[in-house]
């Protein structure tokens, strides 16, 4: 009987430690619903696809919106497309970051139209934070671009920003 209440005693102590552990956790970390993921192929969902071999995202309609404060609602590699298709409209709002982020060259294009709902830090930033991320560049060509961002900046291009319309 002694042997069996140090046993319940010892996993008591273990459950305990975890959950002392646990709550020193900033929420943050523990409000984290999905980890970044890196897609190293080919794939596509409902009013988007994503080209591996180009870094092209190409959007078709799609209305993303993220409820996370602490997620961007897209995160692009450097030298990352966005290609709007042509007549479809994509909508994209994001929460307290910024809603579209890359650290290095961004190029947004096509003949569809884009909305950016930023309701914390810049719609679109492309911007590196380290030597080791290089220089970012944020090119917009030829497309409908429509950004809200009423508490900070509607683009934040560290580099350089190039706007290109026609031929």
């Amino acid at each position: 009987m002694h042997l069996r209440s140090k046993t319940v005693q010892q996993l008591l102590s273990v459950i305990l430690s975890a959950v002392m552990v646990l709550s020193m956790l900033p929420m943050e970390v523990l409000a984290q619903e999905t980890p970044p993921v890196t897609t190293p192929m080919d794939t596509s969902g409902d009013g988007w696809s994503w080209t591996q071999s180009t870094k092209t995202l190409t959007l078709t309609g799609l209305t993303l919106t993220v409820s996370d404060d602490s997620a961007h609602a897209l995160i692009l590699p450097d030298g990352a497309t966005i290609d709007l298709a042509d007549g479809t409209a994509s909508t994209l709002t994001g929460g307290s970051r910024s809603t579209v982020y890359s650290s290095g060259e961004v190029k947004l294009r096509g003949s569809g139209s884009l909305t950016v709902n930023a309701n914390g830090k810049s719609g679109i930033k492309s911007g590196a934070t380290t030597d080791e991320e290089g220089e970012a560049w944020l090119v917009i060509r030829d497309l409908t671009l429509t950004i809200s961002a009423p508490v900070n900046d509607a683009i934040n291009a560290e580099a350089s920003l190039t706007i290109l319309s026609g031929d």
